[in-house]
């Protein structure tokens, strides 16, 4: 049973399963004609349907002929599971740092996410920080998580060919990082919760389910950016300075 066609949102590819895809030497039809909130899916030979990034990255384990894709035993298909479900808080603005942090210290010691070869969990991670354009390239370059940087270096020297080319085809033409207006039903899951891969605990983000609006200053470096609190000729606060106040925070913790 062949795909025969991957279809996803135009707004929203699926950069893990079409890098995983290359990788694989498959190459469906691509179709990118699916409503904004519509889950990627496969479209196989015989008319039957897969749907969500997480689960075509699975079936692509699963069917590829390299190495250890999947894991190379239960146990490190299970930890590539727990991976899978933890890579879209790179997707949810404010939990990407937070998430930068979390994969930085449990790279302190290992070469890849899972193993000691490529799987579906690097490429899931590798998508969630190079989807992300501008912002982990100023983080990359900051050399603040200096073991996720080794590792995002490393996938990108060995399949760099292959990486770069999704790279360019589906995030360059979209601004690097600039947000985009609409996401995918596996995007916005995430904005419920951030889950700790280790212990399976998740943790409610402020805000609930409202959508949470993401703000860049342009060409901005992390570590280099002043913040200023204007005073106020009269002397007294007022409503007003609550706004200022919140952005200087806000802009303060994200560069």
């Amino acid at each position: 049973m062949d795909i025969k066609t991957l279809a996803f949102a135009a707004a929203s590819p699926p950069l893990p399963v079409i890098a995983a895809l290359k990788l694989a030497g498959v190459s469906p039809s691509v179709d990118t004609s699916l409503p904004p909130d519509s889950a990627p899916a496969f479209i196989f030979s015989n008319g039957l349907k897969l749907h969500g990034t997480s689960v075509l990255l699975r079936y692509v384990g699963r069917v590829s002929g390299l190495v250890d894709f999947y894991g190379q035993n239960a146990f490190e298909t299970g930890q590539i599971d727990e991976w899978l479900e933890y890579a879209p808080v790179l997707s949810s603005g404010p939990a990407f740092e937070n998430g930068c942090k979390y994969i930085d210290g449990y790279l302190e010691k290992r070469s890849l996410i899972v193993g000691y070869s490529l799987s579906i969990a690097d490429l899931a991670i590798w998508a969630g920080l190079a989807g992300s354009g501008k912002r982990w390239e100023s983080l990359r370059k900051s050399k603040k998580y200096l073991n996720l940087a080794r590792w995002f270096n490393s996938i990108v020297t060995e399949h760099g060919a292959t990486l770069n080319e999704v790279i360019a085809t589906y995030v360059s033409k979209k601004g690097l990082g600039e947000p985009s207006g609409s996401k995918s039903k596996d995007q916005s899951a995430v904005t419920d919760k951030v889950k700790n891969v280790n212990g399976g605990v998740s943790e409610n983000l402020k805000g609930g389910n409202k959508s949470i609006a993401e703000i860049d200053l342009p060409d901005a470096e992390v570590g280099k950016v002043c913040l200023r609190f204007a005073p106020e000729p009269s002397g007294y606060l007022h409503i007003g300075h609550a706004k200022a106040a919140l952005l200087n925070k806000y802009f303060a913790e994200r560069y």
